[in-house]
């Protein structure tokens, strides 16, 4: 791997010192994943986890530094979900439960300029990587943000800043994050995350977490892939 992975820190853009994706990454429609894997004939049913809606906008949409693009008028649909406050004291609502899903309606937004189809994007190709770090990093340098999952504890709800290690609470369950850069903070190497519970949670959206140790899972579940351009 040469003198590739000699950065100490990297990221894809930073922007008021938070290091955030370029503006260039294909925005991809988080409702219609939603369609994708609900028939669109009978709507969203229960079955269909459609209270992920939220997670799949901050994980894909590169307008959303870590919230919710509610009425987000990028592209050929806005979205339609409303953000809500994970585990943090807020203006906004609390999330509660789930919320009505939308209707499948395969046109745009009334004023756009766009078609529906020809909107569209699509994946190539999609792909684990294996629990290295190097390898990892080098995905991230070459190709941009992965996804991972990772077990969460009690101490996370209450992140605000620093690498988060996990240190007590039990174990709540798994959760799915974007991994976009690393760096070292007072010694310690991270991994810059972006979190899927609005900007007003942990560092705007974002946190940082113990790289290299595939600590409380965060290295043993990464999956990429590449667009159909």
């Amino acid at each position: 791997m040469g003198n590739r992975l000699s950065p100490e820190a990297w990221g894809w853009k930073k922007c008021d010192e938070i290091l955030v994706p370029v503006a260039t990454i294909l925005t991809v429609a988080p409702e219609e994943l939603l369609h994708i894997s609900c028939a669109c004939k009978c709507g969203c049913g229960a079955r269909c986890f459609c209270r992920t809606a939220g997670l799949a906008c901050s994980m894909m949409c590169v307008h959303c530094r870590g919230r919710i693009c509610y009425h987000d008028i990028e592209g050929c649909k806005s979205y339609a979900f409303s953000p809500c406050a994970h585990h943090i004291e807020s203006e906004i609502p609390a999330c509660v439960g789930s919320g009505p899903t939308p209707s499948c309606i395969r046109q745009c937004d009334e004023g756009s300029s766009l078609t529906y189809d020809s909107d569209l994007t699509f994946g190539e190709t999609a792909y684990h990587i294996n629990e290295d770090e190097k390898q990892i990093r080098m995905e991230i340098m070459t190709h941009g943000p992965v996804e991972a999952g990772f077990t969460v504890y009690e101490d996370f709800l209450s992140y605000k800043s620093g690498v988060y290690q996990h240190i007590i609470g039990e174990e709540l369950g798994g959760h799915a994050i974007k991994i976009l850069g690393w760096g070292i903070e007072d010694n310690i190497p991270y991994w810059l995350v972006a979190n899927s519970w609005n900007s007003e949670w942990g560092e705007n959206g974002y946190f940082k977490i113990l790289r290299g140790q595939n600590h409380v899972g965060i290295e043993s579940d990464i999956v990429a892939g590449l667009p159909k351009l």
